[in-house]
């Protein structure tokens, strides 16, 4: 989650909970502020006046100015800068469809081609170099996805290694028909013994699922839970920035803790179904989803 337009729009972007945005965003400048882009966002972000424009649902429009200084967040105020680099536009409607979606990369990059998301560099030099961010959102494919609908990974693991390869089909379908025709069964008698599986039964009562929140962000990229089940957010730090901070967005919103010390927890009991993003408000940079089921 760490590349281009999916940092705007789902790190800076979706920590703005719109409908409460001006009691929110005290605490989201003081926790993104200060904070360094690393990676290829680092480089292409080092020194950056960003102007970002978001149409609100009641017809208003926000504008939040980003000032990025040596790759540190030096700046973000709910005022227009007068000398941007980059100016982005999207909605608040195209926010609240990307933070409740499944793939959240995905779904930035169906905005962009559909023109939910927009950028406009300024200035002949940016141009050129704001022109690279097509080819990042096309580098944010997983290294496993496969390329060929005609190839399939096979993988094969053992207690002291793990083996990958792409085989064609075709070669899976002729290895299957030799092994059927020269593998010999050996018959033996076997004693059969029985084992008792105890079943596990869900009694249907809420329960509490423990999130760490560890030196490099949340443990867990997502989680699904039930209505009425509370998510837990656990403080396991021991080293660097040691303190959590748990934020919510759009729905979500109403998730939101205080700065809580190492091994203290913030609690919260979801009531209602629907997807939500979490916001590490120490690692600004770090999300996880909440999916609430029936």
């Amino acid at each position: 989650m760490k590349r281009i337009l999916f940092i705007l729009m789902c790190v800076v972007l979706s920590t703005f909970a719109i409908a409460d945005f001006n009691n929110d965003f005290q605490d989201i400048k003081v926790n993104s502020e200060g904070q360094r882009l690393t990676g290829p966002v680092g480089t292409l972000f080092k020194n950056v006046h960003m102007n970002i424009y978001i149409d609100q649902n009641n017809g208003e429009e926000l504008i939040v100015g980003i000032v990025i200084k040596d790759k540190i967040i030096s700046s973000i105020n709910l005022e227009e800068l007068d000398d941007p680099s980059l100016n982005v536009y999207t909605s608040e409607s195209a926010i609240q469809e990307m933070s409740t979606a499944q793939d959240l990369l995905l779904s930035v990059k169906k905005a962009v081609a559909e023109e939910k998301i927009t950028y406009e560099s300024v200035g002949f030099f940016n141009k050129i170099k704001f022109a690279f961010i097509s080819l990042f959102l096309d580098f944010d494919e997983d290294d496993g996805d496969v390329d060929d609908e005609n190839n399939v990974v096979i993988e094969e693991t053992s207690d002291e290694n793990s083996i990958s390869s792409t085989v064609d089909d075709d070669d899976l379908d002729d290895e299957e028909e030799t092994e059927e025709d020269t593998v010999n069964v050996d018959e033996t008698d076997e004693e059969v013994v029985e084992v008792e599986v105890e079943e596990v039964v869900d009694d249907g009562l809420p329960k509490t699922h423990v999130v760490e929140m560890t030196s490099i962000g949340f443990d867990e990229d997502v989680i699904t839970v039930s209505v009425d089940d509370t998510v837990e957010w656990k403080n396991s730090r021991s080293d660097g920035y040691k303190n959590a901070m748990i934020i919510g967005t759009m729905w979500c919103r109403d998730v939101k803790s205080g700065i809580y010390e190492p091994e203290s927890s913030y609690q919260y009991t979801f009531t209602q179904t629907g997807t939500c993003i979490i916001v590490d408000g120490i690692f600004t940079t770090e999300t996880m989803k909440v999916v609430v089921e029936e």
